[in-house]
């Protein structure tokens, strides 16, 4: 049987034929059905197809990046806030593969699946699924797998989700927007590209980055442009 075509899937074949990707949108098109209907449980066949074309789309689909704006996004019937992040065509496969294999499942196991997909794959795998968050069913349900990717080690697994994604600001409470805020500071991460980061902004955020501010201070260290960027936002 073949495998669902949701709104979103549909767009995203659209999209990468009208960036004259061809061959990405005909790998993504003949890989749809080959995880059938039959939703995959843990440690399945089917979980294992997953994995494996999961994996695979960044060699077939290659790493293209692509600017979704407004006008994009709105002819190909996709969600406006895809507009927000820098996308690559393996990202928009790996979204399209991973929305259509929840459409099969009941809700309550998405959670699982995409968890586990996330601690089984490799880096660029979890940027690509950490940017798909917004745009999956019931988002809000991914949060404490979200709040756990922000303590990573990889800082383009960390960016992937802290810069030009709008998941954070959607659904992170305060002190979790604030954490992630200071440890893209820390790292150095562009905080400036944190979606939301002005309207998020409050009287702890500012507190936390002026005690940031003031250990480098106290250090001897240069305040970074981006440092100095969120000290300003109580300014504006």
């Amino acid at each position: 049987m073949v495998s669902p075509r949701t709104p979103l899937v549909v767009g995203v074949l659209a999209l990468l034929e009208g960036q004259g990707l061809q061959p990405a949108k005909t790998w993504l098109d003949e890989t749809l059905p080959s995880f059938g209907d039959d939703g995959p449980t843990e440690g399945s066949p089917q979980e294992r197809t997953l994995r494996i074309v999961f994996a695979r789309a960044r060699r077939k689909t290659g790493a293209t990046s692509i600017e979704i704006d407004a006008e994009a996004a709105a002819a190909h019937g996709l969600p406006d806030a895809m507009a927000v992040p820098s996308w690559r065509a393996f990202d928009l496969a790996r979204l399209a593969l991973l929305h259509a294999q929840l459409d099969t499942l009941s809700s309550d196991e998405h959670v699982g699946l995409v968890t586990r997909l996330f601690r089984s794959g490799e880096l660029s795998e979890q940027e690509s699924l950490l940017r798909s968050l917004s745009y999956l069913p019931g988002p809000e349900r991914f949060v404490d797998l979200a709040v756990d990717a922000c303590r990573t080690n990889a800082v383009s697994v960390f960016s992937a989700l802290a810069t030009k994604n709008p998941y954070p600001a959607e659904h992170f409470s305060e002190a979790s927007f604030n954490q992630m805020v200071l440890k893209a500071l820390f790292i150095g991460a562009p905080a400036r590209e944190i979606v939301g980061i002005e309207q998020r902004h409050g009287a702890e955020l500012e507190r936390m980055a002026r005690g940031y501010a003031s250990e480098r201070t106290a250090a001897g260290r240069a305040l970074s442009d981006d440092l100095q960027y969120v000290l300003g936002l109580s300014k504006s």
